[in-house]
Order: C-alpha cells, then sequence, then structure tokens
C-alpha cells in the first residue's frame, strides 16, 4: 500500500540543520533514499554532510554537481551515496551511472540533491526533504513516499523526535 504523508519544522541556525542532520544519519541502516529539494544555498549539501558525518563517513563530503553522484565508505559496511541530479535531465543520465538500480539497496544510504530535474527518482519509494529558505529562516518540509520500507521507519522516527520534542 502506497502512502504520503508529511510534517515540517522551522530552523533558523546552522546548528539545528547539522542536528536534524545527525539524527537522520544516526537513524538511517541502509536501504534509504533521501531526496532533498531547495534552491541554491538553501543548505542541501550541509543536510548532507552533517547525515555523512553521522553515518561515520570521514572523507570531506561536497557537492557532486559536475560528476552526478560519488560514493563514500561508511560504518558497519554501508556506502553514502550521494547523488546531485541539478546537471542529469534525463532518465540516460541515471542508468549511465547506475543509480536507478542502488535505490533501495540495503548496504547503501542514498541522497539525492535536486531530484526534480529527473522525475523518475520521485516514483521510487523515498523520503522527500523539500528546503524553503525565506532571510534567515529555514523551513524543512519532511514528507515519505511509498510503500512500507525502511524510509519509512526513518519517517516516523524523524515524525516522532521532530514533532514531539519541539525541536523547532
Amino acid at each position: 500500500m502506497s502512502s504520503h504523508s508529511s510534517f515540517s519544522l522551522n530552523n533558523t541556525k546552522i546548528e539545528q540543520t547539522h542536528n536534524l542532520g545527525s539524527f537522520i544519519g544516526s537513524h538511517c541502516h541502509g536501504g534509504e533514499t533521501i531526496l532533498l529539494s531547495g534552491e541554491l544555498g538553501s543548505g542541501k549539501t550541509t543536510l548532507t554532510q552533517s547525515i555523512a558525518k553521522s553515518l561515520g563517513v570521514k572523507k570531506q563530503v561536497t557537492s557532486p554537481t559536475f560528476i552526478i553522484a560519488k560514493e563514500y565508505n561508511a560504518n558497519y559496511d554501508k556506502i553514502l551515496l550521494h547523488c546531485d541530479m541539478y546537471r542529469a535531465t534525463t532518465i540516460e543520465d541515471l542508468l549511465s551511472i547506475g543509480i536507478l538500480e542502488q535505490l533501495g539497496d540495503e548496504s547503501i544510504v542514498t541522497i539525492i540533491e535536486w531530484p526534480e530535474k529527473v522525475s523518475v527518482l520521485e516514483k521510487a519509494p523515498h523520503i522527500h526533504i523539500n528546503i524553503e529558505q525565506e532571510n534567515s529562516e529555514r523551513k524543512f518540509i519532511v514528507s515519505h513516499h511509498g510503500t512500507e520500507d525502511n524510509n519509512q521507519s526513518l519517517y516516523r522516527d524523524l515524525k516522532n523526535e521532530y514533532t514531539t520534542h519541539r525541536h523547532n
């Protein structure tokens, strides 16, 4: 059964973005697909860096805008696959580097920036975090799309933490 639900949280400090990323990373077990949307400079890569750090990635994570995808070794034999679709426009761009086959792989946590550039990505089960920025205020709209899977487990953890404990 397919589902779609969402919640939002406000974020005014960079530390809050780092805390959100740390929480996400510490609750990923592999198989998650996280889509990040937002304008240039809204915090997508900053959030990804915090997720990576929490996953145990030792290398510096940078946006793979010109190479589309970059893999990082993480703890517990996991891989962080960080993708940037800003320059991708077709499904062939994804097929040529094998991203579609890796979505949902239990050994991989996949983070995709600019997923709206290649709409087929939004059909796969995922968590979508849309970052809206106005002045120094960021609003993170977090939603789950898909079936019962690792994404839904992560979404439940996020929703419970951020709606119950009021990090806003």
